[in-house]
């Protein structure tokens, strides 16, 4: 595991559990839905497929790498959007450039 111990998962799940209880007392069991329950299982899993818990996640848009370059993408408050699907196009602009360039490289017939 690259960033957790088994110790920091276990007492992370044993923590999640507490949520969950404390959760069902405070609301009632009609508000738990399946992703409480799976809650109570992510540590074993974290810890069974051998993975840190901050790399366990259903949506790739989740991981802290993706949303750390999408923060470094937006250079202003003001027009985030804007800024971000500048860097986006800018991105994919520079990744077709470099796949023209490594495909279409100096011709030795010319």
């Amino acid at each position: 595991m690259s960033h957790s111990t088994v110790s920091q998962i276990q007492h992370a799940g044993r923590c999640l559990n507490n949520f969950v209880i404390l959760f069902e007392n405070i609301y009632g069991n009609h508000h738990l839905v399946n992703n409480f329950h799976n809650l109570l299982h992510i540590s074993d899993d974290c810890i069974n497929y051998q993975v840190s818990l901050d790399s366990f996640s259903c949506f790739p848009f989740e991981n802290y790498n993706y949303l750390g370059q999408i923060k470094k993408s937006v250079r202003s408050s003001r027009k985030p959007l804007a800024h971000l699907n500048k860097r986006i196009v800018e991105r994919e602009q520079h990744q077709a450039s470099q796949w023209f360039v490594r495909n279409n490289g100096p011709n030795e017939s010319c």
